[in-house]
């Protein structure tokens, strides 16, 4: 679930629900998830973050400074192996799943 004080991940049975992790401190934006993390976007600085699943660690952020007039509801894509995300109007940028930065 994403919170503006981060990632939450959380189990949900028939009655209640309980927190399994909650990520680090960043304006969170709806996860993707893949096989190899949660994906999420700061709606703040529009820096791509993947966590760990199991843990809520950060594996990989891309920083993309602060943007002067970041996009609304900012929610990374995946397809083909790779992670797309806006990092202000006009400026598309690609990861690969397996969290290396492309050129």
């Amino acid at each position: 679930i994403g919170c503006r004080d981060g990632l939450y991940a959380v189990q949900v049975s028939d009655t209640s629900f309980a927190v399994s992790w909650h990520g680090p401190r960043f304006n969170a934006g709806a996860p993707t998830i893949t096989d190899s993390a949660v994906w999420s976007i700061d709606d703040g600085t529009t820096s791509l973050y993947a966590l760990d699943r199991g843990t809520g660690t950060v594996a990989f952020r891309a920083p993309a400074g602060q943007a002067s007039n970041p996009p609304h509801f900012l929610t990374p894509s995946v397809a083909d192996g790779r992670v797309f995300h806006c990092r202000m109007p006009g400026d598309l940028a690609c990861v690969e799943q397996h969290l290396q930065a492309l050129a």
